[in-house]
């Protein structure tokens, strides 16, 4: 299962060993994110200068003009997501249909197409390789490394999630969610270093969570201690996906 002991041999752009994928969530049903969690992120985003991927619905996204000027003005990437409370139960063609509403919507919101999509079950990856303008699919956090799934005999990409600001198994202060993420740079950086290649360190924060104080807080440190890194990147999602599938593309 997975890579098994012989993972690829992956050096990310610049040459780095472990690329940095940071996600945050935008929930229009969460008013404290809406108004002011995001803005605190996007502020943060700016004052370190690095790619954020933002993962939203399209609709709500065009419900928030501003945030969709920042994305455009900024050239970061959204990580597309059924709308709330949809995407379960859906016949093929429904959930098709809702797909392409969803892309619709964020294009004329921010101007690009999502490259990826927030997908947990076998129809919507199917439906994303069938569409044939999504990169990759994202919600399994089952690895360190983008890894390709087969449904209907049509390999498709998968950009694993992992470190998550609210588990919802065990709850965890901010300052242990920052040092948890620093442990695991170091551990991961040292890992690459001796031996068995590069790693992706998948960072998810939902914008009425880590867009408050303390949570910020701790987001800044552990941003501030990884670009002290010299062999540490930070990556748009969907320029995870490009890399990977450039570089290990799928197997005929």
């Amino acid at each position: 299962m997975g890579y098994g002991p012989e993972p690829p041999a992956v050096r990310w752009p610049a040459g780095a060993l472990v690329a940095i994928s940071l996600v945050i969530g935008y929930e229009a049903a969460d008013s404290y994110g809406v108004r002011v969690g995001i803005w605190r992120l996007c502020r943060l985003i700016d004052r370190y200068r690095i790619p954020v991927t933002v993962a939203g619905c399209g609709r709500e996204l065009e419900r928030n003009p501003a945030l969709c000027a920042w994305l455009r003005d900024h050239g970061h990437d959204v990580l597309g997501r059924h709308e709330p409370g949809s995407g379960t139960g859906l016949t093929r063609e429904q959930e098709r249909a809702e797909l392409g509403r969803g892309v619709a919507a964020t294009e004329r919101a921010t101007g690009q197409r999502p490259r990826g999509w927030l997908a947990y079950y076998a129809q919507t990856r199917e439906l994303l390789a069938d569409d044939g303008g999504f990169w990759y699919a994202s919600g399994p956090a089952d690895d360190e490394l983008p890894y390709y799934v087969t449904d209907e005999a049509k390999p498709f990409l998968i950009v694993p999630g992992l470190h998550d600001d609210a588990p919802l198994s065990v709850p965890v202060s901010p300052r242990h969610f920052g040092e948890s993420l620093q442990m695991s740079l170091d551990y991961v950086l040292d890992e690459a270093r001796s031996g068995p290649g590069g790693r992706m360190m998948s960072v998810d924060v939902r914008a009425g969570h880590s867009g408050q104080p303390g949570p910020a807080s701790a987001l800044c440190g552990f941003i501030e201690y990884a670009q002290a890194q010299p062999e540490v990147a930070f990556l748009h999602r969907a320029d995870v996906a490009k890399f990977w599938l450039d570089s290990f593309p799928a197997s005929a």
